[in-house]
């Protein structure tokens, strides 16, 4: 007889995941295209997605897919909704799972047996939170779209009138049918009071909190809800990890709230320096940011990272962006833009991307430097008309002038 094979994931029994539009996956690498990685319970004649503010958390938690997700992990079967993490292993690297067993080394394949029913169902009890607030932001970034930035509404629906191409599922017609309206909208679900009090109930003992946006700092609410932390004396127990575009943190979050937590992770989302951030980063105050990083800089609790997302706009000058960094003295990370692909780093020539990556491995941390070789070394390309085009239109509703304010990109963009 054949030995079990260990598919152990500690997320489904102490974690919960939200999205933009009120839907919940077992974590942010479960599969969502294909929907199984989603909460949902199967009827005879159609399949309930679970939404927050819709049904009760407990439900949510214990959706047919959650459950049969614990069974299959129990049971030494590999998840459907959990593909992602498999094959990275498979291919011999370190996936998301294998990072949070070593994060929550006490809940084991023991313990969370004794937890599950034999429907795979648990009790909530919530550790680890990942709250992906709505839409509502301040700013609508070049290489962001209007699912997670409600600001980019009046500008995708004019640049899908215009371009054909454009993806057509972002209109602000069909998201408003889809995502935004409704009692179970994320509009309403992430700024509903009463959700924010169901929460707690289940997260009283929670260790760890991860939120984003949209922008999370216009979201008043979930600060509420990080005070009732700071009023029972848990707060000291609990990590904090935002991914904020801070240019907007209100200062006594900053200094008053904060805090009271054992460890707050500020991951700054800025994509270049001065004028050429506030073109991605549409319409970003390059000298507001500056000021606000200085300030969480200095304050001893609050660990910064600037994440820059790599993009066709910032990888030919990822060298001044380095500087920058330095300068100021703050710890610097990236992430990559890989949809829409007119935007990715493939758009630029091969030769071009090549000599690039070359001149960088002395320049460059060693780590990042893998990382962008590793993605960017290969012979993809996509060709460059569809950014010129997107930008060219973007530029006649913004004001902006892409090529003047990146005249190298606009150089290998003739």
């Amino acid at each position: 007889m054949s030995e079990k094979k260990d598919t152990f994931c500690p997320l489904p029994w102490n974690h919960l995941a939200t999205h933009p539009n009120g839907m919940v996956s077992l974590c942010c690498k479960a599969d969502t295209v294909g929907l199984t990685g989603f909460s949902q319970t199967q009827y005879p004649n159609f399949i309930a997605t679970w939404k927050l503010s819709r049904v009760p958390i407990p439900v949510i938690v214990n959706g047919e897919s959650f459950c049969q997700t614990r069974l299959d992990m129990l049971s030494g079967k590999e998840p459907a909704a959990c593909k992602g993490c498999f094959d990275v292993e498979r291919n011999g690297g370190q996936s998301k799972r294998m990072l949070e067993r070593s994060e929550w080394p006490a809940l084991t394949v023991e313990t969370a047996q004794e937890r599950t029913n034999s429907s795979g169902m648990i009790e909530a009890n919530l550790q680890f939170l990942e709250l992906r607030l709505g839409n509502k932001c301040n700013l609508k970034c070049a290489t962001c779209n209007p699912i997670s930035s409600d600001q980019w509404s009046s500008d995708y629906d004019s640049l899908a009138e215009q371009l054909p191409w454009i993806d057509q599922k972002m209109t602000s017609t069909v998201l408003s049918r889809k995502f935004y309206t409704g009692p179970d909208s994320a509009k309403h679900w992430s700024t509903n009071p009463e959700f924010w009090k169901e929460l707690y109930i289940p997260s009283s003992r929670c260790k760890k909190i991860y939120i984003n946006g949209g922008e999370p700092m216009l979201n008043v609410d979930h600060i509420e809800f990080l005070k009732r932390f700071v009023v029972d004396g848990t707060s000291k127990d609990i990590d904090l990890i935002y991914s904020t575009n801070v240019t907007s943190i209100p200062k006594d979050v900053m200094h008053d709230v904060w805090s009271h937590f054992k460890r707050v992770d500020i991951n700054a989302s800025v994509d270049h320096v001065g004028d050429k951030n506030t073109l991605i980063r549409y319409p970003a105050k390059w000298d507001k940011i500056e000021r606000t990083l200085l300030e969480l800089k200095d304050i001893p609790a609050i660990a910064l990272t600037v994440i820059q997302t790599i993009s066709a706009y910032n990888f030919l000058e990822l060298e001044e962006f380095h500087k920058w960094t330095k300068d100021l003295g703050v710890r610097w990370w990236v992430n990559h833009v890989d949809s829409p692909d007119y935007l990715s780093v493939f758009t630029i020539p091969v030769s071009v991307r090549r000599a690039a990556l070359g001149g960088y491995q002395e320049l460059l941390p060693p780590r990042i430097w893998e990382d962008l070789t590793g993605r960017y070394q290969s012979d993809t390309y996509l060709g460059h008309d569809k950014f010129v085009q997107f930008n060219n239109k973007l530029d006649s509703l913004r004001g902006t002038n892409w090529r003047q304010t990146l005249p190298l990109l606009s150089e290998v963009f003739k």
